[in-house]
């Protein structure tokens, strides 16, 4: 319709209201409807193309107000004007060459404001062309159905604002070699290819637009740094938002959902970008993709949930960091390196995803610090596989459906204070991985193992805590030249610490208590060393070898366990020097054991007997140990039932062994199970004996936990079936009664706080 006079004045008051405001002079209006044009108080002038004359028109500075119709034109914008359309629902602009752009600024400070614009078609054609301009304002714009809606070449602080670039058969928006540019609330939806695209464009910024719903890209800048992009939308695209070959942009508060493919992709060569408080979640591929030589980019703070591949994937890109993202709920993984190297992970939280929570893949000096809630995921907490020299610290990894971290072929990775517990498989796995160090780690609660090695060499274990797991604590197979140090492996539901098939691994200092079997197992495995572990409280074996020779136990405690403290089967040419084996049901136990050193051990006090040879156990050293007060005392024989115990036909030397002070060839006698009162009518030979301690076996605390067998020996005591022995006077009376029993039982019971005043000697 044709614009009236009076609205026509109030467009003009409002321009002077406007100028004046701004201590401007009035530059002259100009008026435009379907049929001409004309100026404020002048002639109305005829015209084919009255937009395009009023602009010939027209001076630098002046404004051109266009009515509601629809013109057909190619307008070409020379000088400094502002174009105001009565409306883009109401001014269309068609084209009237396809092949030239609707409107075309080559000018500075042109303000196009307003219009529906659309048919330039032609190759690289735009509703808008800025070419070569700045400072321009275009707002308010409609340009559909173009080559491009709005087009900006060589062309700087000009401001986009508020236009809807919808159904164009390219771009939306296109910068190509533009600076320094304003888009904001702009509408960029269905394009054929990039709803907003930078090309070799640098310093711009992007704020609260629009551009999802079938483009092939939302938002796209190829070789365009130092960009801003802030609270944009692009969903419901193939890509949401890509970058290529760009660097030093930031990108944040954007959303990008529900994509084909990524939600936001640094598709290549990107380095130095920022991404923070973005929201990509429930894309077709991943969330946020980091491809191939993109460098030291910061993610932080990002979402990316509920993706059909993973949250977060980088792909040979190194020096990227990753913090506070929380990648949950994808198909594959929460966080995926592929080939990536010396990035940096921290704080994130990557839980319920259908893979791993955390995956490294051929990736190597990556730190992976503080993540404090890989939990709940289908497969793994974290996994490295075939990834070398990273670091973990302080991780959490619980409650996976699987393991909570884990490594395939991966080597001198560094775990430190990790938390692996609860999980439905192992704690801790490492499998064909090698040179790697676990120090200060948690893995308890789990459903398989605590920690677990198999075909894993030369690692290193210590101060972890692998208890109350469904099996083993910490476990090993096919695994040689191992250190565990300093270890805890308590009240797991088989074994503390087992090893299968391996060799030559060190045990040091380990506490593997009140496990449900036994303390230490070693199972087919030879020449490693024990020494200084402490397997006591309610295992039922302290340590135990089966089908194992040649190794060295040497300086371990293997006490009040409910069977054997420590137990050979099957097992030969292996040395025990320097343990203790006490308040056990039998103290060592031999069965068809051949050729072992038995030496330097301290056996006292065991329920059952000392020391026990079963089925043929041949050859071994049994000497210089301290075999006290074993078994039942008979006050009759003066011995004890048993100090030694043979189950076997053959016969055996036991000599230079200590049997407790007072001993002498009658009561040791008595105190054996041999040819007298064995049906074997095997000897054991234990003379020449020792008629003091042996000093090279160990000495026992003088304090430790009570068991109720320590309120056994106190009661014999009591009733006179056991000889007296001030160190189970623990009431302080000079006299062992059955006061003493019931205070050591409470001990036991954790009821009171008995002083035990013992000495094992």
């Amino acid at each position: 319709m044709y614009l009236s006079r009076l609205k026509l004045h109030i467009i003009l008051s409002l321009a002077l209201a406007a100028l004046a405001f701004c201590g401007m002079a009035a530059a002259e209006q100009l008026y435009v409807n379907e049929s001409g044009w004309w100026r404020e108080g002048g002639a109305f002038n005829v015209s084919g193309t009255p937009i395009s004359a009023a602009v010939g028109a027209a001076a630098a500075g002046d404004s051109i107000y266009v009515g509601g119709g629809r013109y057909d034109e190619n307008v070409d914008v020379n000088k400094t004007l502002t174009l105001v359309g009565e409306g883009a629902d109401v001014v269309t602009v068609t084209a009237a060459s396809t092949d030239d752009h609707v409107f075309e600024v080559t000018a500075d400070y042109v303000n196009i404001s307003c219009f529906a614009v659309t048919g330039a078609t032609g190759d690289w054609m735009a509703g808008i062309h800025i070419s070569g301009a700045d400072h321009c304002d275009i707002s308010g714009n409609n340009a559909s159905k173009n080559e491009n809606g709005i087009l900006l070449q060589y062309s700087s602080n000009n401001t986009l604002a508020k236009n809807t670039v919808n159904s164009n058969n390219r771009f939306g928006i296109y910068l190509s070699f533009s600076s320094n540019n304003t888009l904001e609330n702009n509408t960029a939806n269905s394009n054929n290819d990039t709803g907003i695209r930078l090309h070799s464009s640098i310093n711009n910024t992007f704020s609260n637009n629009t551009a999802k719903s079938n483009n092939y890209c939302g938002i796209y800048l190829w070789g365009s740094n130092s960009n801003i992009l802030m609270k944009n939308n692009a969903s419901d695209n193939y890509d949401g938002i890509r970058l290529y070959y760009s660097n030093y942009n930031t990108l944040e508060n954007n959303s990008a959902n529900s994509n084909s493919d990524n939600g936001i992709f640094l598709k290549c060569l990107n380095n130095d970008n920022t991404l923070t408080g973005n929201i990509a979640n429930s894309n077709n591929w991943h969330g946020i993709s980091i491809g191939s030589l993109n460098n030291n980019t910061t993610l932080y703070n990002n979402t990316v949930n509920s993706n059909s591949r993973d949250g977060i994937f980088i792909g040979d890109s190194k020096d990227n960091t990753l913090m506070n993202n929380t990648a949950s709920d994808n198909s594959r993984n929460g966080i995926h390196l592929h080939d990536s190297n010396s990035n940096m992970l921290r704080n994130n939280t990557a839980n319920s995803n259908n893979g791993n929570g955390v995956y490294l893949w051929n990736s190597s000096d990556n730190m992976l610090l503080s993540n404090a809630a890989i939990n709940s995921n289908d497969g793994h907490g974290i996994w490295l596989d075939s990834s070398s020299s990273n670091t973990l610290t302080n991780n959490i990894a619980s409650d996976n459906s699987n393991i909570g971290i884990g490594m395939w072929d991966s080597n001198s990775n560094t775990m430190m204070r990790n938390a692996a517990n609860s999980n439905n498989g192992n704690g801790i796995y490492l499998n064909y991985s090698s040179y790697n160090t676990l120090q200060d780690n948690t893995a308890n609660s789990n459903s398989y193992h605590g920690i677990s090695l198999g075909y894993s060499s030369n690692n290193i274990i210590s101060d972890s805590a692998a208890s109350d797991n469904a099996h083993v604590g910490i476990g090993m197979w096919n695994s040689n030249s191992n250190t565990l140090l300093n270890n805890t492996a308590n009240s797991n539901n088989d074994h503390g610490v087992r090893l299968y098939s391996s060799i030559s691994n060190t045990l040091l200092n380990n506490s593997v208590n009140s496990n449900t079997y036994n303390g230490i197992y070693i199972s087919s495995s030879s020449y490693n060393t024990l020494q200084s572990n402490t397997a006591n409280l309610n295992n039922d074996h302290g340590i135990r070898l089966y089908d194992s020779n040649s190794n060295m136990l040497t300086s371990n405690t293997a006490n009040s366990n409910n069977d054997h403290g420590i137990r050979l089967y099957d097992s030969n040419s292996n040395m025990l020097t320097n343990n203790t084996a006490n308040l056990n049901n039998r103290g060592i136990y031999l069965y068809n054991a051949n050729n072992n050193i038995i030496t330097c051990n301290w056996v006292q006090n065991n329920t059952r007997d000392g020391v026990h040879l079963y089925s043929g156990s041949t050859g071994n050293n049994i000497s210089y140990n301290n075999i006290i007060a074993n078994g039942k005392y008979n006050i009759a024989s003066g011995g004890w039932e048993w100090q030694f115990y043979m189950g076997q036909y053959q016969s055996v030397e036991a000599k230079h062994n200590y049997w407790g002070a007072g001993m002498n060839n009658s009561t040791i006698d008595a105190s054996i199970y041999d040819d007298d009162e064995s049906p074997y009518r095997c000897e054991v030979k234990f003379y020449p004996f020792e008629t003091d301690p042996i000093t090279c076996t160990p000495t026992p605390d003088e304090s430790f936990t009570f068991t109720t067998a320590d309120a056994v020996i106190a009661l014999q005591i009591a009733v006179g079936s056991r000889p007296p022995d001030p160190r189970w006077d623990v009431s302080g009376d000079n006299r062992v009664t059955s006061l003493d029993a019931l205070m050591i039982l409470q001990a036991a019971a954790g009821a009171n706080r008995a002083t035990d005043r013992r000495r094992l000697r």
